[in-house]
């Protein structure tokens, strides 16, 4: 249900970003990232511990204007980040 709200969140945005609007603070890019991960990685695979970690971001590009030949962007990015970890070595592990 979370991805055909977020699904319909982004085609309204798509739509409205049509229109040229006047002001401080309009956008010119927006943007979003999801990332899931885990212990199990061909790079480092852990017996010892287990991991997971799931993050949800937007971004959002604002132009803050042109000197020379530069442009100046801002660039906000709020996000939700979820980590679970644990340490399942019985030798790790202390009884409290």
């Amino acid at each position: 249900m979370k991805k055909v709200l977020l699904v319909f969140i982004f085609s309204t945005l798509m739509c409205t970003a049509q229109q040229t609007k006047k002001g401080i603070l309009n956008f010119k890019k927006i943007g979003f990232l999801y990332n899931n991960v885990d212990e199990d990685s061909f790079l480092s695979a852990d017996k010892d511990y287990t991991y997971t970690s799931d993050v949800y971001k937007f971004q959002f590009f604002y132009d803050l204007g042109k000197w020379k030949s530069l442009d100046f962007d801002l660039i906000v990015q709020p996000q939700k980040q979820t980590i679970k970890h644990q340490l399942i070595n019985e030798q790790f592990v202390t009884p409290r």
